[in-house]
């Protein structure tokens, strides 16, 4: 019974253990299946897989692996896995690994391997350790991550950001709500002065930013845009940065929708565009003002009128530079003083033909030194000269000031200013310059001009005058070759009747009665006195018709010249007759050569003393002052002039009829070198006479103008 108890047990437990067995032997089908399957996934999954022994070396690495590295199985096992790794990740990994080993985690560790062809790919290790029953280390089994390219992706967005955060590009994301709240904004916000935060926290909203007088036409160009359906487009418009500056931006935008096509939010890349905005601005007036250079340098060489020139340099330099006044000043070539030849209205009366020593003022500086100036602000230059604005009434503050320079010489310089300070540009000084070029040569050109012009009037008018004293002098030769023969006429007929009566006394004291040869003698005599006056008196006037013009005139006094002539004439005087002078007082000088003055007075006293035969001889003295002459007269009462020989009193060799009837001594020459004399002179004679009362003439002679 016990037997069979036992043997029940045991086929009980026979049972048990082919039970166990069918389920080992199903178990480990399963578990060759499970390794099979394993075994496929290990070979064929994408991700990379390793397992390292104790020491970090490599105990397993699936195909993903060693394609990842482009070596072999045969390469890689065994060795340890800091071979793979770049110098500065297989030191980290030297580091970490012990970590790794006790903690039993591999948290996210990145590192940098060595493919086969040296190039380098960045890796992201995820891991755990396997222990046996006891704890004790087996293996690590690892996933290696290729992050590579994500790196590569990182390391260009990092770039991009900073490219965007150095340049002037600002992005925005907005909605498209009332104000256009601001969901994401970059960094480079801060330019403008915001932060980030502010925006993105709709402290601030996108429509705040937009320039007041910008915003409406925005916000309706946005409308528009999105009404008609663009995905994208272009804007320009102003903001206002945190600390009130305005600039101007460039606004990029793309419109983002949901799947029913409604407008969710905008997207903006907003750039910074306030220098060039500022740069086409400057150009803009740039290509005004060499526009108006242009205009200017044209209406400088329309004239080669000096003051029409200047009116023009001075009015387009205004126009040019917007200045409130304007002058030009021309350096005097002797004194080497600036002097105004031009300024704007309405202060040319007061200030043209102002004059300023050399170096004075800051227009007196710049001619001296030959160098432009930009002055901000005159009223604190010491250089400035004050007595301008003192005359005008204005303030000048801001002023340019440039050289004319004509082949490196400085003839003048212009200047602008205006009554605001730090008015002008820094380009305006450049400008003035150029112009100043063109001013300058223009000045030149005109001020030639002006003496050409002057030396072609000098020259005609020397030409002129030439052959007016040429025709003059051809007629004088004319004259005097009709002279020399009426002269020679004249000397024969007068020299004909002395030499006449020479012969014929000379026949009588020859053949006459012996007691008349003392009055043929006498007779001879006579004549012979006679012929020599004759003779003298043609030489005199022959010598007046010789050097007329060419005489020398001095300082006389007239009262002292008629006593010597009226002293020496006393002897001569019948007793019947008396001569009388009256000189006057305080009498001014004469110019006059003085043998020929007393030669007049002579002539005019011996007409008197033989044309009187009884009376009384007057001389006196008088002077004319308006008429800035002196004035002296010989009145007789003596036989008197007829009328109608009056005219004729002053040619040559004419005698009255009733004077050669009475046989009264003369050669007719007398009052002809009279006339001749006073005419040298600048003076002038007339005569008033009555036949039987006398006569009275009256000569005058210009005063000393040294007096």
């Amino acid at each position: 019974m016990q037997i069979e108890e036992e043997l029940a047990a045991l086929r009980q437990k026979v049972a048990q253990f082919e039970a166990l067995q069918d389920r080992y032997e199903h178990v480990q089908s399963q578990i060759e299946n499970s390794e099979k399957q394993c075994r496929l996934l290990y070979e064929n999954i994408a991700l990379s897989y390793q397992s390292l022994d104790a020491d970090g070396r490599l105990l397993a690495a699936n195909q993903a692996w060693l394609g990842m590295l482009g070596v072999s199985e045969s390469e890689v096992i065994g060795h340890p896995f800091g071979d793979f790794l770049t110098a500065a990740s297989r030191k980290r990994f030297q580091q970490a690994f012990p970590q790794l080993k006790h903690t039993g985690y591999v948290p996210r560790i990145e590192f940098e391997m060595v493919r086969q062809d040296g190039t380098h790919i960045t890796i992201m290790l995820n891991g755990r350790v396997e222990y046996d029953v006891q704890g004790n280390f087996q293996r690590t089994h690892c996933i290696l991550t290729d992050i590579t390219e994500h790196k590569e992706m990182e390391a260009s967005l990092r770039q991009m950001e900073r490219i965007i955060n150095q340049s002037g590009i600002v992005v925005f994301l907005w909605r498209a709500e009332a104000h256009w709240p601001v969901e994401l904004v970059s960094e480079n916000i801060r330019r403008f002065g915001y932060t980030p935060e502010a925006l993105q926290t709709q402290q601030i909203m996108f429509s705040q930013l937009i320039h007041p007088d910008d915003l409406e036409r925005v916000a309706a160009e946005v409308s528009h845009y999105s009404e008609v359906g663009v995905d994208e487009f272009d804007q320009e418009y102003r903001i206002v940065t945190k600390s009130g500056e305005v600039k101007y931006v460039y606004d990029h935008t793309s419109v983002r929708r949901d799947g029913n096509g409604r407008i969710t939010h905008y997207q903006g890349i907003v750039q910074d565009i306030t220098e060039r905005k500022k740069a086409q601005q400057e150009l803009r007036q740039s290509n005004r003002k060499l526009s108006l250079l242009n205009r200017a340098q044209q209406a400088l060489n329309a004239s080669l009128d000096l003051d029409m020139v200047l009116a023009t340099a001075l009015d387009e330099t205004r126009t040019l530079l917007g200045a409130v006044a304007g002058s030009i000043w021309l350096t005097d070539s002797i004194t080497e003083e600036l002097v105004c030849r031009q300024v704007t209205e309405p202060h040319s009366g007061i200030v043209r033909g102002w004059r300023l020593q050399p170096g004075q003022g800051i227009a007196g500086w710049v001619a001296q030194n030959g160098q432009s100036l930009s002055v901000p602000d005159a009223q604190i230059d010491d250089r400035h000269f004050r007595g301008v604005d003192r005359k005008t009434d204005l303030t000048t503050h801001a002023l340019l000031c440039v050289p004319l320079k004509v082949k490196d010489q400085v003839i003048g310089v212009i200047q602008v200013m205006d009554t605001e300070s730090h008015s002008f540009q820094g380009s305006d000084l450049a400008l003035l310059e150029s112009f100043a070029a063109a001013a300058a040569t223009a000045i030149e050109n005109a001020q030639l001009h002006k003496r050409l012009a002057k030396h072609a009037a000098e020259m005609e008018q020397r030409v002129v005058e030439r052959t007016r004293e040429l025709v003059a002098a051809n007629k004088q030769l004319k004259d005097l070759d009709n002279l020399k023969t009426k002269l020679i006429e004249d000397i024969s007929h007068e020299l004909r009747t002395p030499v006449a009566n020479l012969s014929l006394y000379l026949d009588l004291l020859e053949r006459g009665k012996p007691d008349r040869q003392a009055h043929y003698k006498a007779v001879l005599r006579q004549k012979m006195n006679e012929l020599v006056r004759l003779t003298e008196d043609i030489l005199h006037v022959f010598r007046l018709d010789l050097f007329q013009g060419n005489i020398t005139l001095v300082p006389l006094d007239m009262n002292e010249l008629i006593a010597e002539a009226v002293n020496r004439q006393k002897t001569r005087l019948p007793g019947t007759v008396s001569l009388q002078f009256e000189p006057q007082a305080n009498l001014p000088l004469i110019q006059a050569e003085r043998k020929q003055v007393q030669q007049v007075v002579t002539n005019l006293l011996n007409n008197a003393i033989n044309y009187t035969s009884d009376g009384v001889i007057r001389v006196g003295v008088y002077c004319e002052a308006k008429q800035n002459r002196v004035c002296f007269y010989v009145e007789d009462t003596g036989m008197g002039i007829a009328p109608e020989e009056r005219p004729f009193i002053f040619d040559r060799f004419y005698r009255g009829r009733q004077v050669g009837q009475l046989n009264i001594p003369g050669t007719g020459l007398g009052l002809a070198v009279v006339k001749d004399i006073i005419s040298l002179h600048g003076g002038g004679i007339s005569v008033d006479s009555e036949v039987g009362r006398g006569s009275r003439f009256d000569v005058w002679l210009p005063v000393d103008g040294r007096q």
